[in-house]
């Protein structure tokens, strides 16, 4: 069962409506991600270590300094073939390796500032925590015979930090750029990520 759509909508229930003193402001977000992976030793070589991905995500500014947000993120499937040998046999081995990811993030923003003449410019920095479905298939072969085929999956928690900036076009558009670094050290293949990100974002 899809679990995101019920941590969403329990996200939104849970932020305020409103502040007396100053009123919350909703906003929605779509970006692009690449992702590098940072594997164990024994998983070295054999899968491709680049992925791309998009995200959605959701949240509430709370003040001038500070926002929380949900996201979800789907990346590409990608494959890689290597060459090796099984007891003296030479065999080629082809992964696929892929994941999705959902989670809370908060942000603390600093005052605006200039940059390259403008105005309109906050820097942030970000922590969150993060779920992360990796699905892994293996097929190996010798000469024409399929001799595996292994599909498997796992769930993991992934600690999330980084940094950014973030541009306000007018009062309802802007844009980010972000760099984050994910902890998955409980994995069995990946140890962590390190997550480059772009996008934009309607206030309401």
């Amino acid at each position: 069962m899809n679990k995101f759509p019920f941590f969403l909508l329990f996200t939104l229930c849970f932020f305020p409506v409103q502040s007396k003193a100053e009123p919350f402001r909703y906003y929605a977000g779509l970006g692009a991600t690449h992702d590098t992976f940072g594997m164990k030793d024994d998983f070295e070589g054999i899968i491709d270590d680049h992925l791309a991905s998009l995200k959605i995500n959701t949240g509430v500014r709370i003040s001038d300094f500070f926002s929380m947000e949900v996201f979800y993120q789907h990346s590409n499937e990608q494959d890689k073939k290597t060459d090796g040998f099984v007891s003296g046999t030479p065999v080629e081995l082809m992964t696929d390796v892929s994941f999705k990811s959902f989670g809370l993030d908060f942000k603390g923003y600093t005052h605006e500032t200039s940059l390259f003449g403008k105005n309109g410019f906050r820097f942030f920095g970000t922590a969150g925590v993060g779920v992360y479905r990796f699905k892994l298939k293996e097929k190996v072969w010798t000469g024409t015979t399929k001799i595996l085929d292994l599909k498997e999956k796992e769930n993991k928690l992934g600690l999330r930090f980084g940094a950014g900036v973030e541009y306000s076009f007018d009062e309802h558009w802007g844009a980010e750029a972000a760099v984050r670094y994910i902890d998955i050290n409980t994995s069995d293949a990946v140890e962590n990520l390190t997550e480059w990100s772009v996008g934009i974002k309607y206030t309401f």
